[in-house]
Formats: structure tokens, sequence, C-alpha cells
């Protein structure tokens, strides 16, 4: 039998001026909101000025949340997760390319100077 433990919720951190800046997917709102503005490495680290805004839908699965943030995203004109993953990949797909020109580059090098 299906059981579901955790509902899933989407959210929105908003700024003082009521201006969308995240949205975000989670199974426990409190100690997410907690860990965005306590968390030394995160975007909003010490900020006082937000505060976030539960969509009032809960989700059954993670994945109908994350498709939930994906629209939000898009609406507020931030960029998707699924999108900034995208990136992510091109740029370690472009550096590591760069390194396997480099380390021909230099092994042709080496060639030239042995003939």
């Amino acid at each position: 039998m299906w059981k579901n433990n955790y509902w899933h919720y989407v959210y929105e951190l908003i700024d003082s001026e009521n201006k969308v800046i995240y949205v975000g997917e989670t199974v426990n709102p409190g100690t997410r909101f907690r860990e965005h503005i306590r968390k030394k490495s995160g975007k909003f680290y010490g900020r006082t000025d937000i505060k976030m805004c539960i969509i009032p839908e809960m989700f059954i699965t993670k994945k109908h949340a994350y498709w939930k943030q994906i629209e939000l995203q898009k609406k507020y004109n931030l960029i998707p997760d699924n999108e900034k993953q995208f990136l992510a990949n091109i740029r370690k797909s472009f550096s590591d390319k760069s390194k396997k020109l480099s380390n021909l580059k230099e092994q042709a090098l080496r060639n030239i100077n042995n003939l």
C-alpha cells in the first residue's frame, strides 16, 4: 500500500519591497526558512528583511511540487532550478573540454620539442 509521510510545500521568499526573490520546495517550511537565513553559505544569510509565503497548495510528491516551483520561478523571472542545473552542466562540460584541450596542447608542444 502506498504511504506518504510528508506533504511537499512550495514557498516564496519575499523581500521588504514585496518582491519575490526566491521560490523553493520543502517538506518542512519552518526549518527551511531558518536554514535560508542562518546558514552562512546561504544566499540570504543574516537577512532580516525577508519573509516566507507558503503557496496554498500541498503536493503529495516532490516531483509535483518541483514543477510548481519551476512554474513560479518563471513567473517571477527567476532562473528556474532545471535551467540552473542545465547551465551548471554546460559550464562543467566547457571546463572539462578546456582542460582536455590544454592537455592536448601541452602534449603537442612536448612532441614538437622532442623532434
